[in-house]
């Protein structure tokens, strides 16, 4: 669903109806003090080293969810940020790996 006032995208899980993520672009949200705009450095500053830093798409884990910062990967810019309740990441990795196993 799409909050157009607010700025941000939410998904829910289809089953539970848990929201599974949530995405914006507001530049004026504060992130521990990095902000959407800032370089990607500025996310690292707040969140630590990135689990995970794949062709402009950097990973933190943070208390019980993730962070996934986008960014330029020619200019360092960040653009968008997800916050998630599990790294996709993960989730596609264990498809892929159970539907590989599968198909043995």
């Amino acid at each position: 669903m799409e909050y157009k006032e607010t700025g941000i995208r939410v998904w829910f899980n289809s089953d539970t109806g848990i929201v599974n993520q949530v995405f914006t672009q507001r530049e004026d949200l504060d992130f521990k003090g990095a902000k959407i705009g800032d370089k990607a450095e500025s996310f690292q500053n707040a969140f630590g080293e990135p689990i995970s830093d794949q062709n402009g798409d950097m990973h933190f884990k943070y208390k019980d969810g993730y962070i996934s910062v986008i960014y330029d990967t020619q200019t360092g810019i960040t653009f968008a940020v997800y916050l998630l309740n599990v790294d996709f990441r993960v989730l596609l990795f264990k498809k892929l790996c159970v539907g590989n196993l599968t198909h043995l």
